[in-house]
């Protein structure tokens, strides 16, 4: 058992603390002392705390119920980030935990898990086909719940730190293909093949303004202005929680006349309900957007003979279609939400007009 010094950073300067570093069962452990690095407190550390600690390894009391999971620790860590995450988020980041996260390193000790097992997690990842992003939005996730145990002192190091940096370039091919909006044929053969008026009114709010999907269930009457022709975003529903747009992206988006007649025979349907714009048949709002995307949604593709698309790509449908009809970017960054013309432009460049005929004869006056 060795005894060290670690120095870390904080307000007031480098503070030192004392550390010991000892291996039990094949497995390495770095614990704190929680004492500073003073000539009183080495002794103390050398002649008590050192040998009662290798007294409770022989025994077996060291690690009886000190060390937690991962899965424990993650509750602590959401009840500490509480005050920093909106509900959405964190019913977001619950359900991601879940899903990527629980079954991969849940029942695991927080002091044994190493970068190379982030970096076998994120390959696995990759294999499934998830995206870059997506896999990244998670590993933060688990980065949080190791700094926050860090900050805890109950481990050294944060092992997502030593994971291997996961580069863009791998799925090039594949961010390509995930924009794949629909063409205006195919609109109207969707909206032509569905069966109630409250679907076709919905897919038009989502091909016609952007909305995201949870914005779009978590609308409100009291938001729409027929007068001034506008949608006020200011809400959006997601797991039954209801919370801010993504990113606080809020904004007034118009009514288009292409959207005009369907939003009038939705407030004809909803409208003296004085509640939200889309109700399902309990006369409540959807729980979630994935009530849509996994039933009429799939069913309305399936009889409009379309192939299969997440209900995401109205979005992009939105975005593509206006940036290809020579509509201003800046403008539609800013009726989509995005947090930047800047991102607008690098995810929908490809869709910008390129008529180069008359390129070049700028400079024919020189």
């Amino acid at each position: 058992m060795r005894l060290y010094v670690k120095k870390t950073k904080n307000k007031k300067g480098v503070k030192e603390s004392l550390w010991i570093d000892f291996t039990h069962n094949g497995v390495r452990h770095r614990k704190p002392l929680n004492l500073d690095n003073t000539p009183a407190n080495r002794k103390l550390a050398e002649k008590q705390m050192i040998p009662d600690i290798q007294c409770q390894i022989n025994t077996g009391e060291l690690f009886k119920n000190k060390m937690k999971t991962v899965d424990e620790y993650m509750k602590i860590s959401f009840e500490l980030q509480k005050s920093n995450r909106k509900k959405f988020t964190i019913m977001d980041y619950i359900s991601k935990y879940n899903k990527h996260l629980q079954p991969v390193f849940g029942k695991k000790l927080l002091n044994t898990i190493k970068g190379t097992d982030i970096t076998e997690w994120q390959n696995s990842m990759l294999e499934k086909g998830y995206a870059i992003e997506t896999i990244k939005s998670v590993r933060g996730i688990l980065s949080t719940i190791f700094e926050d145990a860090v900050r805890a002192e109950l481990i050294e190091k944060n092992p997502v730190k030593y994971a291997s940096i996961m580069s863009k370039r791998k799925q090039v091919k594949k961010a390509t293909n995930e924009i794949m909006p629909f063409s205006i044929s195919e609109i109207k053969s969707l909206i032509q093949s569905t069966r109630t008026e409250q679907m076709k009114n919905f897919y038009m709010l989502l091909f016609t303004t952007g909305l995201r999907g949870g914005e779009a269930i978590g609308l409100e009457w009291s938001k729409v202005d027929f007068e001034k022709m506008e949608i006020e975003i200011s809400s959006q529903i997601g797991r039954g929680v209801v919370g801010s747009p993504k990113w606080d992206s809020f904004r007034t988006v118009p009514i288009t006349e292409a959207l005009l007649p369907y939003l009038q025979k939705q407030f004809e349907m909803t409208g003296n309900e004085n509640s939200y714009v889309f109700l399902n048949t309990h006369s409540k709002p959807f729980w979630d957007i994935s009530k849509i995307r996994e039933g009429e949604w799939k069913k309305d593709l399936e009889r409009a003979g379309i192939k299969y698309r997440k209900i995401h790509q109205t979005r992009h449908t939105f975005c593509s279609t206006h940036i290809s009809a020579g509509e201003d970017i800046n403008l539609i960054s800013k009726i989509a939400g995005h947090s930047s013309p800047r991102m607008t432009l690098e995810v929908y460049s490809k869709y910008i007009p390129r008529d180069l005929s008359d390129f070049g004869k700028a400079f024919n006056n020189i």
